[in-house]
């Protein structure tokens, strides 16, 4: 199995961990190269120091299988575990002894990012599976990579251009205060009212699909679009991750020099503030001297720390720096959702409201959190069950036939998602007593079934 965050050992790329750097993983004699093992005085075993990935693969690859296999499958039979942290499950399954913190705490460190074994084994499941599609000696087969020149920006740009009237710059900065629902009490069709702030009057749609994140829906009035509650709930506890990332642009590609092309180098980072941009200079140039430090006396034995500090400072130009948490159109990076939040949450913000015509999209509402595909695969939900609430068979039959979309997402079938559909029709008090009708006769069928067997 591979490192969920990439993998190191083909590469000339470095690892630095307790003041201790290696250069390409798997490339060391020592098993325990970082000195961490009781071996050397550490709390972690020797045999985890020696083998990470046999430890994470035996907790991990059974239900990586099956959601290879068949995703829907796959998919039921991990929420079963879902109520687990990574951590609680690979203590309470055996996979390291139950009083055995250090160990996991190392693997975590190893394979993933710091507090992440915290959230829920399923999401670690995802990010694992998504990120061994990076590694393509897992597979033994080449995977035919691409770059979208001018960066991820191009993708939501072109599709804005194939619209048969494309946003204007100044809509993409305009801000929402308030959503609602207007149900008209005598005849006529229901309308969604979009409230825009600077603009008088608020403006009508058929349908609303909301992409901001869940954190800045949050700000906005939805007091009157019949959210139940455990949707209000979703929308103001659903994890997100922090992530901040900064673009250094220098003189020359001194890495290239290093023999490192492409790939990545992790280390125990120093942290410093990305809205601080001195200190985060300092910070950055200060990590790569120590994290390349064994690249360069490689070449020349006598470069020391601080002359790679100061070869690196001549050479940096500027840098450019974004912090998704501390943004105010985003105030989070990505969805990471917590033990028991895709049973108890998920399936609440995929489903549509106020009369099937409002819909939540964006990675979080997917199972492939921090990926476009994520963001994809939840646009094709929304737009499947807009397009079943009214009735646009054609169109549906041409949304399936798109040869850049995949099966419908996630474990959701017609029959689940045109329910979904139906009772988002409803008001939250008829919605809520047919929803528990439903579940009612569902039951009794199901105990028909095992009566039967």
């Amino acid at each position: 199995m591979a490192s969920p965050r990439g993998d190191t050992r083909k590469l000339n790329q470095p690892l630095r961990y307790n003041d201790a750097t290696i250069i390409g993983r798997g490339s060391e004699t020592d098993n325990d190269p970082f000195k961490v093992s009781e071996t050397h005085g550490g709390k972690i075993m020797p045999d985890l120091v020696a083998a990470p990935d046999k430890y994470v693969s035996e907790a991990f690859e059974p239900f990586k299988a099956r959601l290879r296999d068949n995703w829907a499958k796959g998919f039921k039979a991990l929420m079963k575990y879902d109520n687990f942290s990574a951590r609680g499950f690979m203590m309470s399954h055996g996979i390291t002894p139950l009083d055995d913190y250090y160990s996991l705490q190392w693997l975590e460190t190893l394979t993933d990012g710091s507090g992440l074994y915290d959230q829920a084994f399923s999401e670690a499941i995802f990010d694992s599976l998504d990120f061994d599609y990076y590694s393509e000696y897992i597979y033994n087969k080449k995977v035919d990579w691409k770059c979208v020149e001018g960066g991820a920006q191009k993708l939501p740009e072109a599709m804005n251009a194939q619209l048969k009237r494309p946003l204007a710059a100044e809509d993409l900065e305009k801000k929402v205060t308030k959503i609602a629902l207007n149900r008209p009490k005598g005849a006529g069709d229901c309308c969604m009212k979009v409230k825009v702030d600077g603009e008088e009057k608020p403006r009508t749609y058929m349908t609303v699909f909301a992409t901001p994140t869940l954190a800045c829906i949050q700000r906005m009035d939805l007091s009157e679009l019949e959210l139940l509650y455990e949707q209000k709930d979703a929308i103001r506890s659903l994890h997100y991750d922090t992530a901040s990332k900064v673009g250094m642009k220098f003189r020359e590609p001194w890495w290239i020099k290093l023999g490192i092309q492409g790939g990545l180098g992790k280390r125990s980072l120093m942290k410093g503030d990305p809205l601080k941009e001195t200190e985060l200079k300092h910070v950055l140039l200060d990590n790569l001297a120590r994290l390349h430090l064994k690249h360069f006396q490689l070449q020349d034995p006598s470069m020391d720390f601080e002359k790679v500090y100061k070869h690196l400072n001549h050479l940096y130009l500027t840098h450019h720096a974004f912090d998704w948490h501390n943004h105010e159109f985003t105030s989070g990076a990505y969805g990471k959702f917590g033990p028991g939040q895709f049973t108890g949450l998920y399936n609440s913000l995929s489903s549509p409201t106020a009369d099937s015509r409002f819909h939540f999209v964006g990675e979080a509402i997917s199972a492939h959190h921090g990926w476009i595909v994520g963001a994809l695969d939840s646009a094709h939900q929304a737009v499947l069950n807009f397009l079943r609430r009214f009735h646009l068979v054609d169109a549906e039959k041409k949304l399936k036939q798109c040869p850049f979309l995949g099966p419908t997402p996630d474990d959701i079938d017609k029959e689940s998602a045109t329910k979904r559909v139906v009772l988002g029709l409803l008001k939250p008090k008829e919605r809520l007593e047919a929803r528990n009708e439903i579940e009612k006769g569902l039951e009794i069928l199901s105990d028909a079934k095992a009566r039967r067997n």
